[in-house]
């Protein structure tokens, strides 16, 4: 649906205006959502602007250079009085209020005026602001457009690191097609704060714990391939979480090993979580693996997509995905083939 959206300038003002501030971002909270309410945080509070970053989950563990303790893992008792008075909300990389959890029910209930900062297409009427561009690189490359409206120049090391983190990971260490020449403008202007890109990546990509490990492997030793092995599928069961002793922060970035195979220009995760199952999808090209996952109720960008749906078994979800590919993989990738 169409929403009115809001210049930089506008966003600016609002914050600048306004005293109290919560930011938030989705479940399962990736680099680009975290770092954009790192790099927020920094600047409000060099501002004056009382803030809290809250979430519906924990700060995942590789992410914890960036000052863990300012995150805050969502509790009715210790949070909602104060959500009930804060000026603004600021809901950071997602456009949907069920995916930041159960804050969503206060974040409705509160006076507070609810912003979209975002780069996913199709925003729902949810929020009083929105700031959204689908075609930015990441929600990361929105915030630095309005803090340099916001405060100029100097950002500080503080808010480069969470921006240069939002951007990097989003952007797949600026792979994707996305990364434009802005793009890489503006990251060359955050290493100019003295962010070392060396220390993000290996913070981020090369730290993970053995449980992570052992989970992708026993997530690559049964991935199947199908379409003459251009379409990857991979399945992560709780028996595996189990048998590996992983949390579910530990899946995060897993989708891309399925695509990272010569030849294929699909992959499809499924994740078996206690509340129902989560999907992901990634795909080269023309191929709009978000409308694939809109048949599950989800969405995201042509080529990064996911979907969650809750209260139904995987193997519910399996049997659902094989009749939905026969159509998919017969007008994008036989279609494509053929032409």
């Amino acid at each position: 649906m169409t929403v009115p959206l809001s210049s930089t300038r506008e966003i600016a003002r609002l914050l600048s205006e306004r005293n109290s501030f919560l930011l938030t971002t989705h479940v399962n909270p990736d680099g680009d959502g975290l770092g954009c309410e790192y790099g927020l945080y920094h600047v409000l509070r060099r501002l004056g602007k009382k803030v809290r970053v809250v979430n519906a989950a924990s700060l995942p563990e590789n992410y914890a250079f960036l000052d863990g303790d300012i995150f805050e893992t969502y509790d009715g008792a210790a949070h909602d009085a104060w959500i009930m008075s804060a000026d603004v909300v600021l809901i950071l990389d997602t456009n949907e209020i069920d995916r930041i959890g159960d804050l969503g029910k206060i974040v409705r209930e509160s006076g507070a005026v609810n912003v979209i900062i975002d780069h996913h297409p199709h925003p729902t009427a949810i929020a009083d602001v929105y700031f959204i561009d689908d075609q930015a690189s990441s929600t990361g490359e929105l915030v630095f457009s309005i803090l340099r409206e916001l405060i100029g120049q100097d950002f500080g090391y503080e808010a480069a690191l969470g921006l240069y983190t939002a951007i990097m990971t989003d952007t797949g260490s600026f792979r994707f097609p996305r990364s434009t020449p802005r793009v890489h403008r503006i990251a060359a202007d955050l290493l100019e704060h003295g962010v070392d890109p060396a220390r993000v990546y290996e913070a981020v990509y090369e730290s993970f714990p053995l449980r992570r490990a052992k989970l992708l492997g026993l997530m690559l030793r049964d991935i199947a391939s199908i379409a003459d092995d251009r379409v990857t599928v991979a399945i992560i069961t709780r028996d595996m979480f189990n048998e590996a002793g992983a949390e579910e922060e530990d899946v995060d970035d897993m989708v891309n090993y399925g695509l990272a195979i010569g030849g294929v220009k699909m992959t499809i995760l499924l994740v078996e979580h206690s509340k129902g199952v989560r999907m992901s999808f990634r795909s080269r090209g023309d191929i709009p693996v978000n409308e694939l996952a809109a048949r599950f109720g989800g969405g995201g960008h042509r080529n990064a997509a996911g979907a969650f749906v809750s209260d139904t078994a995987l193997d519910e979800i399996r049997t659902r995905l094989k009749e939905e590919l026969e159509d998919f993989i017969a007008v994008h990738l036989d279609g494509e083939r053929d032409g």
